[in-house]
């Protein structure tokens, strides 16, 4: 985070619910002795205001100028992520779910890629392999996305249905033909 923050740059990412943070003074949260100033973020007061604008404060282990904003977003009815982001134009949960739902977006992104076109297997040692690898890899997840939304299967089922096709006519015209006698 103090790396992206050096450059400028805005982050949203979610922490775990025993990070521990430090709100401003203007909350007036009741603090526990043995933390001094930070507490769980799930131990924080969670009441309406709260739910809707998030906190504002400092997360342990950055320094002390690096102001964070703190969300809280309801996921399914027993399961709740805490977002945190340096972008003080989010201003209300919704802002922060909107910008968590991109986030989503590049991990869906990542693991599709990883799953569907190898991107991890190439054992090039030379830049220009390692890019021509990736950008092989990036054209082949385009054409795969670009049919599933055409047929409206999923990725992985567009990836799958050749060798599903295949196998099948193997097993109706198989090419080799065992008789017993």
């Amino acid at each position: 985070m103090n790396l992206v923050m050096d450059y400028g740059k805005y982050f949203v990412c979610a922490v775990k619910s025993n990070r521990l943070f430090s709100p401003d003074e203007v909350y007036q949260v009741p603090r526990p002795k043995k933390y001094s100033d930070y507490i769980g973020v799930d131990t924080l007061p969670w009441d309406e205001p709260a739910k809707l604008s998030g906190y504002h404060g400092k997360l342990k282990d950055l320094p002390a100028h690096r102001l964070v904003q703190l969300f809280r977003i309801d996921v399914a009815t027993d399961k709740t992520e805490y977002i945190v982001t340096n972008d003080v134009t989010l201003r209300t949960t919704d802002d922060a779910r909107k910008e968590s739902a991109i986030r989503w977006k590049i991990e869906e992104f990542h693991g599709e890629i990883k799953q569907l076109t190898g991107i991890e297997r190439c054992q090039a040692r030379k830049n220009r392999s390692q890019r021509n690898h990736i950008a092989i890899a990036m054209l082949s997840w385009i054409q795969l996305k670009t049919r599933a939304w055409a047929t409206d299967q999923t990725i992985y089922e567009v990836k799958q249905d050749p060798l599903k096709q295949f196998v099948a006519e193997l097993w109706r015209h198989p090419a080799t033909i065992f008789e017993l006698g």
